[in-house]
């Protein structure tokens, strides 16, 4: 079984299909918070926040 995610036009480069085993429970943690406006994501898929 896999998940296809939606990811908007800006990230239509990266691939949005994922079989179940690579999926975790994700735990809250209000320090994960990353403002959108603060990620830029590069040509080469690293990401600058």
């Amino acid at each position: 079984m896999a998940y296809r995610i939606a990811l908007p036009p800006s990230l239509s480069n990266l691939h949005d299909v994922f079989h179940v085993s690579q999926l975790r429970k994700y735990v809250v943690d209000p320090s994960h918070v990353i403002e959108a406006d603060d990620v830029q994501v590069r040509d080469n898929l690293t990401v600058e926040t």
